[in-house]
């Protein structure tokens, strides 16, 4: 693949991520227009559509299937079962909260179902939210479209691209329809609206797109760009303007921007995405806070960005070397 900025891509969705819980988990709701732009709704979608392309990228240069699946859990299992370990130990030991309670948390979200675990008893009952890690319900999307990608690939390779194009297509008319739902069913379509049949095509457009962007000028996405901003964000349409707005703005970063070497820093993107919840929620419980937004959230960050530095030296770089090693053995006889 030719040189991008992913990478870099990567940390500015996790850090709008973070700058959005931010406000809502401590109701500053600080105004800045970049973010208000590329907001948290826009970010996480981006991420999508990276993963949607990395993901797809990586099972196509991968021999065998169970390597890829080694590499996809030992990069996404590791950092996110010591968050749920420390979130668990300090409910128990700082909370004091009911082991059962505990317990159900770490088993939900540990295989990725953190609608069923949000909240641990009563612990942030105080707060503008009780879930400890809001952050973890797109993980579950993440590891649906992996077992998606790894089983086409490597059981279907021949139609691979045209079963991803098929899903995507589909998947887009499926939220398309939820537009079309009756107000009396509002509930039911804010639950299943972030489910991986109805999000499936931001992933699949990632794929599309890296095939053709090559094709398309600079000229041409800055085109699409402008124009979805004007139907999405002016005209308040996301039908159709939303999807193509995320994808020419995630590829003119990416590939029409001079590459940013952003990678020798390491990965902290991960990191930041599932730490930050938490850290905030913590924070703003024991009114840790000094009350100065701007203050408060350098503090935030700082945090954030020190446990995600170290998750990943001794933690995500460590894991990834162990996947190299098993992988390397895979197919030897």
């Amino acid at each position: 693949m030719t040189k991008n900025n992913f990478d870099l891509l990567r940390h500015v969705f996790a850090f709008v991520v973070v700058w959005h819980h931010f406000n809502v988990l401590t109701g500053y709701r600080v105004s800045f227009i970049p973010f208000e732009i590329i907001n948290s709704d826009v970010a996480v979608k981006g991420f999508f559509v990276i993963s949607g392309l990395l993901i797809w990228i990586s099972a196509i240069n991968t021999k065998y299937w169970q390597a890829f699946f080694i590499k996809r859990a030992f990069r996404i299992y590791p950092a996110l079962i010591f968050i749920l370990l420390i979130s668990s130990l300090v409910s128990l030991i700082y909370f004091d909260e009911p082991v059962d309670d505990v317990l159900r948390y770490f088993s939900w979200n540990s295989v990725f179902l953190s609608f069923k675990g949000k909240c641990i008893s009563d612990m942030f009952d105080t707060n503008v939210l009780c879930a400890v890690n809001g952050s973890l319900w797109t993980l579950k999307l993440e590891v649906a479209y992996y077992m998606f990608i790894g089983i086409i690939m490597f059981c279907f390779k021949k139609w691979a691209y045209s079963l991803v194009v098929t899903f995507t297509i589909l998947s887009f008319i499926l939220e398309s329809s939820l537009l079309l739902a009756p107000k009396s069913y509002s509930s039911l379509v804010s639950i299943v609206e972030n489910q991986i049949p109805f999000k499936f095509y931001y992933f699949g457009l990632g794929v599309i797109f890296y095939n053709y962007h090559e094709q398309i000028s600079s000229r041409t996405l800055l085109w699409l760009l402008l124009i979805s901003f004007l139907g999405w964000y002016i005209l308040s349409v996301e039908f159709i303007f939303l999807p193509l707005f995320v994808i020419s703005l995630v590829f003119l970063l990416a590939f029409r921007l001079r590459s940013v070497n952003f990678s020798k820093h390491g990965d902290l993107s991960y990191g930041m995405y599932i730490f930050h919840f938490p850290v905030i929620q913590f924070m703003v419980s024991e009114k840790l806070f000094l009350g100065v937004w701007f203050i408060d959230f350098i503090l935030s960050i700082g945090i954030v960005l020190a446990l995600s530095k170290l998750s990943w030296c001794f933690i995500e770089s460590e894991s990834i070397l162990w996947a190299r090693k098993l992988t390397s053995k895979v197919g030897v006889k």
